[in-house]
């Protein structure tokens, strides 16, 4: 079976785009690790794919099904006949919102692109019901790099405190400066090129002044476009803590606790699939004595999850590269 996954190399420093959220990293770091594949395509080089000898395709997928993302008719046209009706298998497709219920009404064409593919890995069951609601069948997963993780780490002696930063809504803002005010970490900006330009060489513009809390030491912010040097920047730390999801994943793997604070569907989803520890936006008082971790139930829990993966894989026709060991 030969596999074409359509998703860009993982080489940041190099073809990292602007619209790209550096979390996009940590995900699709482990498809690409986990899928045996023989090319890669960018989603818009038509051609190549059309005239590929792909058996299959597998997309590396975001926060596609949601209000507000948008893709024209000439894309999804090309797209249609690229794909030239073989399989296409999305991994990792999420929706959006700000609250948990909250109705989706996605536009025609990512609809129509969404009904393209030939089995969805969801985020978890909260994107597996928004797409039942337009008959749209998936499988309720999680996101793949909790299968890059090795043993949960051990919550105990948070001296030394990373924030995660996401630069974005009010919710956001308050729980960053909640916790920047009480860390003496690095605070990890995670977002696109752009977001990150904001932070360069710890020199701030007014508008990353405005996100941060006042006193607040600019030499503290670091982003990074190389998963390596994130998860050693991470390495440094007892914790990480804050709203971002994939920097919380990408420390979880590095052996670093984590907890995340959703401040919406997309992150409560995650946290709930994954099995990360989570506090709510607006209530941190003693956070560091509410922190709850069952490592038994998480490894219960990936275990499960593994197999389902696995299954999904198989019955398209892929056997995951993934270690074995979530298989005993």
């Amino acid at each position: 079976m030969n596999t074409v996954l359509l998703s860009r190399p993982v080489e940041p420093e190099k073809n990292f785009d602007v619209e790209s959220n550096t979390g996009n990293l940590v995900y699709r770091s482990a498809v690409h690790k986990q899928i045996p594949h023989s090319e890669m395509f960018d989603w818009s080089e038509f051609n190549e794919i059309k005239n590929s000898k792909a058996d299959l395709f597998v997309v590396p997928l975001a926060n596609t099904f949601r209000e507000g993302y948008e893709l024209s008719d000439e894309f999804v046209d090309n797209w249609i006949k690229a794909i030239d009706g073989r399989p296409l298998i999305g991994i990792g497709m999420g929706t959006g919102g700000a609250e948990v219920g909250q109705i989706m009404n996605p536009s025609a064409n990512v609809l129509r692109w969404t009904r393209s593919f030939s089995a969805i890995w969801t985020r978890g069951r909260i994107t597996t019901e928004a797409l039942s609601r337009f008959d749209i069948p998936s499988t309720p997963g999680t996101c793949p790099s909790l299968f890059e993780t090795g043993k949960p780490p051990i919550y105990r002696g948070f001296n030394r405190i990373g924030v995660s930063n996401a630069c974005g809504n009010m919710k956001s803002r308050k729980v960053e400066e909640f916790f920047i005010q009480r860390s003496c970490g690095t605070v990890f900006v995670q977002g696109n090129r752009e977001t990150l330009d904001l932070y360069k060489d710890g020199k701030l513009t007014e508008i990353a002044q405005r996100t941060l809390a006042a006193g607040f030491d600019p030499a503290r912010l670091k982003g990074f476009f190389d998963l390596e040097k994130w998860s050693r920047e991470l390495k440094k730390h007892d914790l990480l803590i804050g709203p971002r999801f994939h920097c919380a994943s990408l420390a979880f793997a590095s052996g670093v606790p984590s907890v995340v604070i959703p401040i919406d569907v997309r992150t409560q989803e995650l946290c709930q699939s994954f099995g990360m520890p989570a506090l709510p936006w607006n209530d941190l008082d003693d956070f560091q004595k509410r922190i709850s971790f069952d490592p038994d139930a998480f490894e219960r829990n990936r275990r499960f999850l593994f197999r389902r993966y696995k299954a999904f894989l198989h019955t398209a026709g892929i056997s995951v590269s993934t270690s074995s060991r979530f298989d005993r």
